[in-house]
């Protein structure tokens, strides 16, 4: 496994490219159908995500309409990074190459990693990307959930969700740290 981590690690840079884990079967949807399925708020691992970070926004009337606006009109994809530069770990330096990850989202190993050239990910969606109101790449900040507030400076449930999205939807708790979580986000 060394010498094929070396061989990787010469032909991408470090942020060249994206590692999807995926079950099996989702593998043999993806490869039928060449598409990456847009996941839901409603489905994320960290059960706090959303909660935790809409009640840090302040002067709002019902965050409910927030979390309901992100579930029903934003989605994800997510994305490892190409290096897991957790405490000098160099047996896992590269994204394919976490076991953890193996084992929650590539079915306990028996499923696959699959590595995306960032760059021409892009490249060959833009133009269903340009149909998107908005989106964008963010890496997951990872933290203990806070008392941090945020002051929107609109009425608008999109506006709010567009001017502090990073907060609401690009934070998970510490313990999810080891994903190295690079997320394409919009809606």
């Amino acid at each position: 496994m060394r010498k094929y981590y070396n061989l990787m690690e010469n032909v991408f840079g470090p942020n060249d490219y994206l590692c999807h884990y995926t079950s099996f079967n989702n593998l043999c949807s993806i490869l039928s159908t060449m598409t990456l399925r847009i996941g839901s708020y409603k489905n994320s691992n960290d059960i706090a995500e959303l909660d935790s970070n809409i009640s840090c926004i302040l002067d709002i009337n019902k965050p409910s309409k927030i979390e309901q606006y992100i579930a029903n009109q934003c989605g994800y994809i997510s994305f490892s990074t190409n290096l897991w530069d957790t405490q000098n770990d160099a047996i896992s330096k590269v994204g394919y190459l976490i076991p953890s990850m193996w084992g929650i989202y590539a079915d306990k190993s028996r499923g696959a990693c699959l590595v995306l050239d960032k760059d021409i990910l892009l490249q060959k969606n833009a133009q269903i990307l340009s149909r998107a109101k908005w989106f964008e790449f963010i890496d997951v900040s990872y933290q203990q959930y806070q008392g941090l507030k945020l002051v929107p400076k609109s009425e608008s449930i999109e506006d709010i969700v567009r001017q502090h999205y990073k907060h609401i939807i690009g934070i998970k708790h510490n313990s999810w740290s080891f994903e190295q979580e690079h997320r394409f986000v919009g809606d």
